[in-house]
């Protein structure tokens, strides 16, 4: 018993980055009548015996927080994998079940003066309420409650209702626990359960008191969605009286998809020419990514030579740092008669930075949901360098040619720009939380409160960035002759662009009992998990 307790109570503490706090005061012990006690209050003798040792049971939880729970990056806090996770339907219903100091049946005297509207599983809907005719919708008991005492008695059953779709008075008080027909004390259970994993909900509620009852929020089915089994938003003197709570498992994250074509090519650089006189080298061209000019200007291909400078020009660098461009190529040595060479290739640019994981817990909304904590995006990648211009080619005497000096000449290609850079990846989703109790901006008091919550869901991984986009292809060569001294050459191709980061992967959702944000807790008994 002292594992379980210690177990509840860790996750009790400072979780989701929420103020949780709770105070060490003991169980209403005896009564001094029905009405007086729906409302009780500790004796000082109780609160004196047990708060040394509650007191000390909270430091050394806090000292040791719970750990374990949900698949993913970061792992969600709650109940280690390896502990069951049975349904509040399958546990031994034949166990005596403990039920509150103050509880009271028909015929009991301590009941004088409380006329309960009557709630069963098999209520009409135009039923009195009365314990021969109960009614079988809950939002009908609240409406006759409202107009008589403000009490409520269910007996024991499965109703499919949320709390959150009703509107509940001030001072209502909804017991369960009862044996339906004969209204005694019953070894049963009344569950009211909520169709969607959003769970129950109160809102904007005062002095409400829940008493013997189980509220159950199934399995979280959307991607991502949390299971939470209680929310109590701005509501103010809640008192859950041997309640137990119930979530389902947290969704696991959604499937993120990943780039099928890699980001654009560079532009190829422009051709070399032959022309009359002294041809003037291929013009650089630019890196055009989804219609967007990025990047420098590549390098221009080295002019063809002329009759008074008889060799070709060499070839452009790119212009870009030393290390990073494309050289510019050699261009023919008339005199000697040696050939020119092509430029050189860009650089590829560099790959993008990968996103990183969640790196918290996620929030709650203004509503008591959980609002999952996404990764971040890979960063994109570099664009790609230019490559370097061809070298220009040599004049030659040609009668074809009609300027003075009746010369040709071939000028080099230009440089191709380099390819775009790859977008980063897609962060992955995270899971969905499994939380028993959220109290947001609200204060209560806890008596024998039983609370079971499943694993979180499992975040996803991020995807891999975008492939940067291959190099453009230098300018091509041009040549007026079929020595190899004849022709200029081509244009160096640019580097590819970098590919895009990795995204980062979602968290796995958290596993916790209790949450509590601006909230105040009044601890009466020991929290326990649900066997």
């Amino acid at each position: 018993m002292r594992q379980k307790r210690e177990w509840m109570r860790e996750s009790c503490m400072l979780v989701l980055g929420f103020a949780v706090a709770v105070g060490g005061s003991s169980a209403c012990g005896g009564f001094r009548s029905c009405q007086d006690n729906l409302t009780c209050t500790p004796s000082e003798s109780e609160l004196d015996r047990q708060e040394q040792s509650e007191a000390s049971a909270l430091a050394e939880a806090a000292a040791n927080p719970s750990g374990g729970g949900a698949a993913g990056a970061p792992s969600g806090l709650g109940i280690p994998e390896d502990e069951e996770q049975e349904s509040l339907g399958a546990t031994d219903s034949t166990t005596e079940r403990e039920l509150p100091a103050d509880y009271c049946v028909v015929g009991d005297p301590r009941c004088s003066g409380v006329v309960p509207i009557y709630l069963s599983p098999e209520g009409q809907a135009g039923a009195s309420g009365s314990e021969v005719d109960p009614v079988g919708s809950l939002e009908r008991a609240l409406e006759l409650a409202a107009q008589t005492s403000g009490v409520i008695f269910a007996c024991d059953g499965d109703y499919d209702v949320e709390l959150g779709s009703l509107n509940i008075p001030p001072g209502t008080i909804i017991r369960g626990g009862y044996s339906c027909g004969q209204w005694q004390a019953s070894l049963g259970r009344t569950r009211f359960l909520a169709e969607t994993s959003r769970g129950h909900a109160i809102r904007d509620a005062k002095d409400i008191v829940l008493s013997a009852l189980e509220f159950v929020a199934p399995t979280a089915q959307e991607p991502g969605q949390s299971s939470i089994g209680l929310r109590v938003v701005n509501s103010q003197n809640l008192r859950l009286d041997h309640v137990a709570i119930e979530a389902g498992r947290g969704a696991d994250g959604a499937e993120v998809s990943g780039y099928i074509r890699r980001a654009e090519s560079g532009t190829p650089g422009e051709h070399g020419t032959v022309a009359c006189g002294r041809n003037l080298g291929a013009s650089g061209v630019v890196t055009i990514c989804e219609g967007q000019q990025l990047g420098p200007v590549s390098a221009r291909g080295g002019h063809g030579g002329s009759e008074f400078f008889p060799s070709g020009e060499a070839g452009a660098d790119a212009a870009e740092t030393a290390s990073s461009r494309g050289r510019g190529g050699r261009g023919v040595d008339a005199a000697k008669m040696t050939t020119c060479s092509n430029g050189g290739r860009g650089v590829d640019g560099d790959d993008g930075v990968s996103g990183e994981g969640a790196s918290d817990w996620g929030s709650l909304t203004a509503d008591g949901e959980y609002a999952v904590a996404p990764g971040t995006p890979g960063f994109e990648g570099e664009i790609g360098h230019s490559g370097g211009g061809g070298g220009g080619g040599p004049y030659y005497q040609a009668s074809v040619c009609s300027r003075a000096d009746g010369t040709l000449s071939s000028s080099g290609g230009s440089g191709g720009a380099g390819g775009c850079p790859g977008k980063g990846g897609q962060a992955g989703k995270s899971g969905g939380a499994s939380l028993g109790l959220v109290l947001l901006n609200s204060s209560a008091s806890l008596t024998n409160l039983q609370v079971r919550v499943a694993q979180g869901g499992a975040g996803t991984p991020g995807v891999a960035g975008q492939s940067g986009g291959y190099g453009g292809t230098g300018g091509m060569n041009a040549s007026f002759g079929v020595e190899p001294y004849h022709r200029a050459c081509a244009g160096g191709p640019g580097g590819e662009g970098g590919h895009g980061g990795t995204g980062g992967p979602g968290a796995g959702g958290p596993s916790v009992a209790l949450v509590a944000q601006g909230s105040s807790v009044v601890q009466e008994a020991v929290l326990s998990r649900l066997p």
